[in-house]
């Protein structure tokens, strides 16, 4: 049985989740439909975000908002996209975009872990507080000072990622909607040499395409 194979064998059972919601959890934009990755399905690299916004819903496919694409731009520039595969701890989308609460966000982590067996990856990167904790499996105050602690102190490996066993390297940044409050755009991301950009986005992609020993041509 192929990975597409496999991932699409998930989507009953995650339909079954969304269908025994009762409080009004889920945005009625989309259907009880998962969208549960995008990219490469052979990927070395499987990228963790949180929820969907309305622009995955509208084209079917996780991180290809406005957020979604300074990721995706940066990634292309350091040459790792095509060997990214995307995905979300939940494959819906919140209602109003009120982040899903933990106790729901856990009703879908055997999911994830079947995720994570199915594609194999050899890198983590998590997008924002919710899939760094997950991932981690800690409570995290700040995701910010977390990243910083994390990198400074050389503490990337995550052995038996979520009881998978499987050994990753999870490289963390901050959500790119985040960044882009911060001023940071898709047309701009490149040239910017803030630390905002520099250690939430930049230094996880080029730990990556190092990882990968991938040809440093930028």
């Amino acid at each position: 049985m192929t990975k597409k194979e496999q991932i699409t064998l998930l989507e009953e059972k995650y339909k079954q989740i969304r269908i025994n919601d009762e409080a009004g959890n889920y945005d009625t934009l989309q259907d009880i439909n998962p969208i549960i990755y995008g990219g490469n399905i052979n990927a070395d690299i499987m990228v963790i975000a949180r929820d969907l916004g309305a622009d995955e819903v509208k084209q079917n496919q996780p991180l290809i908002g406005r957020a979604g694409q300074l990721f995706r731009t940066v990634a292309k520039y350091y040459n790792i996209f095509d060997d990214m595969y995307l995905t979300n701890l939940i494959p819906y989308k919140p209602f109003k975009n009120v982040v899903f609460e933990k106790e729901i966000r856990e009703k879908y982590l055997d999911l994830l872990r079947e995720q994570i067996r199915i594609i194999q990856p050899k890198i983590i990167m998590t997008l924002g507080k919710e899939s760094l904790e997950t991932i981690r499996n800690e409570n995290i105050s700040s995701v910010l000072n977390r990243i910083k602690y994390l990198y400074s102190n050389r503490l990337i490996c995550v052995d038996n990622v979520l009881n998978t066993g499987i050994d990753v390297k999870c490289l963390p940044m901050a959500h790119p909607s985040f960044l882009i409050r911060k001023g940071i755009t898709s047309s701009n991301v490149i040239s910017n040499n803030s630390e905002y950009s520099q250690l939430y986005l930049k230094l996880p992609m080029r730990m990556g395409r190092a990882i990968l020993n991938k040809k440093l041509t930028k």
